[in-house]
């Protein structure tokens, strides 16, 4: 089973700086994509300040933060996820966009490289489509705000994702420190299946 080494993340908003932060503390080589300037100035600079507050609070080294802000790398390209092992969309959640960026992903990553879906929402299988034969590997790998925190990440199979890509995921999810919950793509995935029936509970107990 292939190891992964390096990880691209696109979108370098909340939920992508957060995986971007806990890649690169864990080891990982990270680069980060943008198209925005801005956001990926705002990711590099929160980046800097939360990993210096965690050596403030004593849970992380003042070595430890030096090495994981050099494994972090800022592009404005999407070219540069050339050499990546995973690529972990992150972007905002609007299926036609997420489409449209894994089907360059899917034309520059032609090896074994895993295609990964942050939504929360999407099906995987339909986000599927966009990256044609790539289908059996690409999944949906569900972190939770704020990502450095929340130690659960649902692994989401779409209809044609095989075993070896979900293998690879999970082993991924651990390496990050996290915990990998399997799931089918169904509507809501796991964690919102569970959450809504509470929602819906509040709102009538509260009517």
């Amino acid at each position: 089973m292939h190891e992964v080494s390096t990880i691209g993340v696109i979108g370098a908003g909340q939920m992508g700086g957060g995986i971007a932060q806990v890649a690169a503390s864990t080891g990982f080589e990270t680069i980060v994509f943008d198209a925005r300037s801005d956001a990926l100035e705002a990711c590099r600079t929160s980046h800097a300040s939360r990993l210096a507050r965690l050596v403030e609070k004593e849970k992380m080294t003042s070595d430890d933060m030096t090495r994981a802000l050099g494994r972090l790398r800022y592009v404005e390209s999407l070219d540069a996820l050339a050499g990546v092992d995973i690529a972990i969309e992150a972007i905002v959640e609007d299926a036609s966009i997420k489409k449209d960026v894994f089907s360059t992903l899917a034309s520059m990553l032609t090896g074994n490289q895993i295609l990964a879906s942050n939504t929360s929402s999407i099906s995987i299988t339909e986000l599927a489509t966009s990256v044609g034969d790539a289908a059996g590997r690409f999944i949906g790998m569900h972190f939770f705000n704020p990502v450095p925190i929340m130690k659960l990440v649902e692994v989401i199979n779409g209809l044609a994702t095989d075993a070896t890509t979900t293998a690879r995921t999970i082993a991924l999810a651990e390496a990050m420190g996290k915990t990998p919950l399997p799931a089918n793509d169904r509507a809501g995935f796991v964690s919102n299946r569970v959450l809504m029936p509470m929602i819906n509970e509040a709102f009538y107990a509260w009517m």
